[in-house]
């Protein structure tokens, strides 16, 4: 049996990771295990930290124990753990790296300063296992599966990112019995567009002429219809989530590079760049 780690909400929250790896149990017939992290620095905590630490352990694990019972017992496979740590994405890194669980399930903070940068970004940069961020607030009627793709790829890695995007979505979308979508985005300048040297829909046009025809022979192995893959032109910050909103989807699949450092705060990715438009869930995967 496979497995779905899950990052659970704090306790006094709603429990929507749990609710939508729940859901994905389901899909992939996976365990679950269930992780809810606490942390308070031990200066915090005074002189007894040892003991107030101990209490706090065993306060939360009795919540946590009641609360997957109540939403999981008799329905799926699952486990739980109380983690005492400041940084999450560390502990759930090493987790993949040992355990190679199917997804990891978070529910999405959206929002980063640049002086800070989120748990979510941790993992979507950082973790080896393909990242659910499930979304707090959703288009209605939603339930389509969206997969982006880079058509215009020459380097042998990002076609195996394709690939295995690809595959992600189609096992999703038929577990789910809902309409399989493609999407690929020919990025433009804004610089040039700025200076009337470069025009989205020529831009748009060209991209047609040059990959429909291997979209169409994507589509046919996939015994989609063509109508269902995309090629659009303009920044992939928004063409994306705008395609998202038509195409009636509740999951949209992007592959990650997972820059690092000062470089992932200023230039960020396309999984990053969309997330804060998307009103549905986002799975995103690494090469």
């Amino acid at each position: 049996m496979s497995q779905i780690l899950v990052v659970a909400d704090p306790i006094q929250d709603e429990p929507i990771a749990i609710n939508q790896a729940k859901n994905m149990s389901k899909v992939y017939n996976a365990h679950l295990h269930v992780v809810y992290f606490i942390y308070e620095d031990e200066e915090t905590l005074g002189d007894h930290a040892q003991s107030l630490k101990t209490k706090l352990l065993a306060q939360l694990e009795q919540q946590a124990e009641k609360q997957v019972e109540s939403l999981l017992k008799g329905e799926v496979d699952f486990s739980f753990e109380i983690i005492w740590s400041k940084r999450i994405h560390d502990w759930v890194n090493e987790f993949t790296v040992k355990n190679n669980p199917k997804l990891v399930v978070k529910t999405g903070k959206r929002s980063e300063a640049l002086t800070y940068t989120s748990t979510d970004w941790h993992l979507i940069r950082e973790c080896q296992a393909p990242v659910f961020i499930s979304a707090v607030s959703k288009w209605k009627k939603a339930n389509n599966v969206l997969a982006c793709i880079d058509l215009a790829t020459k380097r042998d890695e990002k076609w195996e990112l394709n690939r295995k995007i690809i595959h992600e979505a189609k096992d999703m979308a038929d577990n789910l019995g809902v309409k399989l979508n493609l999407v690929y985005c020919a990025k433009t300048s804004a610089l040039l567009k700025e200076f009337g040297l470069q025009y989205t829909d020529e831009v748009e046009i060209k991209a047609e002429k040059e990959f429909r025809d291997n979209f169409d022979d994507i589509a046919k192995s996939l015994d989609i219809p063509a109508t269902q893959c995309f090629i659009k032109a303009g920044d992939p910050a928004k063409v994306i989530p705008s395609v998202a909103a038509k195409s009636r989807s509740g999951v949209v699949i992007v592959g990650t590079v997972g820059r690092k450092g000062l470089s992932a705060k200023i230039v960020g990715n396309t999984a990053e760049s969309i997330f804060s438009l998307l009103r549905c869930d986002v799975i995103a995967i690494k090469p």
